[in-house]
């Protein structure tokens, strides 16, 4: 009987294993060219003092939120309803703007299929705030109210948490509870090392990146038929994005009540630099 050779096995592996590099350094540098023209649309950046007293605002005491959490001031009930008011609303203008772009139909508008996706991406990306901040993160901008790497890669981990990917949950996790024991001072440590926000978001963004080739397929096919694919596009876009919301939301309200005691004071830069001292 004839065998395959072991060195042909070897070889085999070897090109599968340069297949799905390739793969992921292909997602990558596509997760990261949505990712950035995404961030430079107006409104991308969100501002957590004012966001959370124009949301808080008709339940009154957004004074009190000054270096507080939300659920310092308001209970339970209160955070998980404007949380929900906010998935609404962008999911509402994600499905509308996805719904438009897929219209005109006819191939001269391929080229709008990455356009679709970043606006679907711009949206997350402020949910991802949005919701960081009700939930009891410090304010993700730097000194100057813009982002650096740090926050690019908080963001990023809040949307591989979105897309299901363990290695986002388990880092967001890690943050609650760090962030909790320094909170309490209990013991001389670091926060959270810049390392393990980096890893956790470039293993994000190939992942979302191998996702997104995969999503654009199907969103060239829905624009070929003018009007019938707006509606596709639209169904798409609902059907992708809500649970993409949900799962975040979820999430974040898990680990709330260890973010409680944070001092929204300081920048989530500070913290996750910060070295305690008792």
């Amino acid at each position: 009987m004839w065998k395959r050779s072991g060195k042909t096995t070897k070889d085999q592996k070897k090109t599968t294993i340069k297949t799905i590099e390739k793969m992921e350094e292909k997602g990558l540098q596509l997760f990261d060219k949505v990712f950035n023209a995404a961030l430079k649309l107006p409104g991308a950046i969100v501002e957590r003092d004012s966001f959370l007293a124009n949301e808080f605002a008709k339940y009154q005491r957004t004074e009190e939120l000054q270096g507080k959490a939300p659920i310092e001031v308001y209970n339970e009930a209160i955070v998980d309803r404007v949380a929900k008011d906010v998935c609404q609303y962008h999911l509402t203008l994600a499905t509308g703007a996805s719904a438009i772009s897929g219209i005109p139909g006819g191939f001269a508008l391929f080229g709008t299929v990455p356009a679709d996706i970043a606006q679907q991406y711009y949206q997350l990306i402020i949910v991802a705030q949005k919701l960081a901040y009700i939930y009891g993160f410090p304010s993700l901008l730097d000194g100057k109210n813009g982002i650096n790497d740090e926050t690019k890669n908080m963001i990023m981990t809040f949307l591989g948490v979105m897309s299901g990917v363990k290695l986002a949950n388990d880092m967001i996790k890690k943050i609650a509870m760090e962030a909790s024991k320094q909170a309490a001072k209990r013991i001389p440590q670091i926060a959270l090392t810049k390392y393990g926000i980096y890893n956790t978001a470039k293993q994000v963004a190939r992942w979302i990146g191998i996702s997104i080739t995969k999503q654009s397929t199907g969103r060239v096919a829905s624009k070929i038929v003018p009007i019938l694919g707006g509606v596709i596009s639209g169904g798409m876009t609902f059907i992708v994005l809500k649970p993409m919301m949900n799962k975040l939301r979820k999430k974040l309200k898990e680990e709330m009540y260890l973010l409680k005691d944070l001092d929204q004071s300081k920048s989530f830069s500070d913290i996750i630099e910060a070295e305690i001292v008792e």
